[in-house]
């Protein structure tokens, strides 16, 4: 009879010889402007394991011209006792785009009211032509400032290389409207939108690695795969087996240096192990 083969984890571990303080680099302001691409220098995993990258919005000033058009096809009689009001609630933020990163920097609500013209002037759905049945509110909000941080691994491992990365900061934006009075079709643009700032980029950084983790293993065929995350790009990792607790005897299976904040090694494993733990150790 062939013996089953149990596979424990044990916490990984972190080897350092001695207590590191965090360290920063900073770069900025960076002026940014909606939409236009800018080039930002990535942290350098020479320099050490990063930690953290704190995103700081300054000077921020986020607009545009919401334009309300009444398309009912009925007109409708206007009299002290006809409720022909709306109300708008505007959401609106900027968000940092780096490939499949994104960060929200922040978001900025606030509460817009009038009244429109009953009688539709003859504008399509969905189209506008500047007639008395619409109503233009000019939004602006001023100096904003806003913070995000962002601390995962996959997060700092795209964010870790060499050279520059392209950045895009885009305006998001939603506004539900709430009407009033009987309920007729409203159509809502937005026009004008400018978005512009400083951008501060704050990379922190230790001279020891993340603390990886043991997220998962399957066998098969002989084969055990065991999937490692939380693990700093550039850091030295040692996978090791041990039969018996008790005796505390570790033994190195693989060594491999990780690319990014996920890998997956293969090992190969006896059917006489019985029972087997594992650990990482990362440098």
């Amino acid at each position: 009879m062939r013996a089953a083969i149990e596979v424990f984890v044990i916490a990984a571990i972190v080897v350092s010889a001695s207590f590191t303080h965090a360290e920063t680099v900073l770069h900025g302001p960076i002026a940014f402007t909606n939409g236009i691409p800018f080039e930002l220098p990535q942290f350098a995993s020479a320099s050490g394991y990063l930690r953290s990258i704190t995103f700081t919005v300054t000077n921020c000033s986020l607009g545009m011209s919401i334009i309300v058009d009444n398309d009912s096809t009925n007109s409708v009689d206007l009299n002290a006792n006809y409720n022909n009001s709306f109300r708008l609630f505007q959401s609106v933020g900027i968000n940092l785009q780096k490939g499949p990163v994104a960060a929200d920097l922040f978001w900025y609500g606030s509460q817009l009211e009038g009244t429109f013209a009953a009688t539709n002037d003859g504008d399509s759905p969905s189209v506008r032509d500047g007639g008395e049945d619409e109503l233009t509110f000019e939004v602006l909000h001023t100096n904003i400032s806003s913070r995000s941080i962002m601390t995962s691994a996959a997060d700092l491992a795209r964010c870790t290389d060499e050279g520059n990365v392209t950045l895009t900061i885009d305006r998001w934006f939603s506004i539900p409207l709430i009407q009033m009075g009987s309920a007729m079709p409203l159509d809502i643009f937005t026009t004008n939108i400018t978005c512009i700032g400083d951008l501060y980029v704050e990379y922190d950084f230790k001279q020891i690695p993340l603390e990886p983790m043991i997220s998962g293993f399957s066998v098969t065929n002989g084969m055990l795969e065991v999937e490692i995350n939380n693990l700093s790009v550039a850091s030295s990792n040692i996978l090791q087996r041990c039969f018996d607790l008790r005796s505390n005897e570790w033994f190195d299976v693989q060594s491999f240096v990780s690319g990014s904040s996920v890998a997956r090694r293969s090992l190969e494993v006896s059917n006489q192990f019985g029972n087997v733990f594992y650990r990482v150790l990362s440098r």
